[in-house]
């Protein structure tokens, strides 16, 4: 009886867990959209389809960010991150037009430093997740 208490026990603890993990990854997601509307839309367009209102004036054609997982065959979220914060670039893109979110997210008045900057770097990839079309 001890074995199925505590076993009951470790799968309640488990799936609370989860679910707490879901809605920080649901706040992270909402956030993220603020962000991306800020910072991104100009370029990725408001549905992150790559028509935004500069993309035109850009040397490459942007990517469809909502179909990044069926594109690589899963969503690639370190990829993601390390390409919003500066430290990959495409070898393929030539120069880096997307500017080094890292750096600017780290430099902002009202939030300094690389723990925010990286928590919004963080978000920011939640909701790109977030958006992936489904196959």
């Amino acid at each position: 009886m001890k074995g199925t208490a505590f076993f009951w026990g470790l799968a309640l603890a488990a799936a609370s867990l989860a679910a707490v993990e879901e809605r920080a990854e649901l706040k992270a997601a909402g956030v993220g959209r603020a962000l991306f509307v800020q910072y991104c839309a100009s370029c990725h367009g408001i549905d992150a389809k790559g028509g935004g209102p500069t993309a035109e004036a850009l040397k490459t054609q942007l990517p469809d960010l909502t179909s990044l997982s069926m594109k690589d065959g899963g969503f690639d979220e370190a990829g993601v991150r390390t390409s919003i914060d500066g430290t990959r670039a495409k070898a393929a893109h030539g120069s880096r037009d997307m500017p080094v979110w890292g750096k600017v997210f780290e430099s902002r008045p009202q939030k300094r430093g690389e723990a925010w900057a990286q928590t919004d770097i963080w978000a920011l990839t939640e909701y790109i997740k977030s958006i992936q079309a489904q196959k």
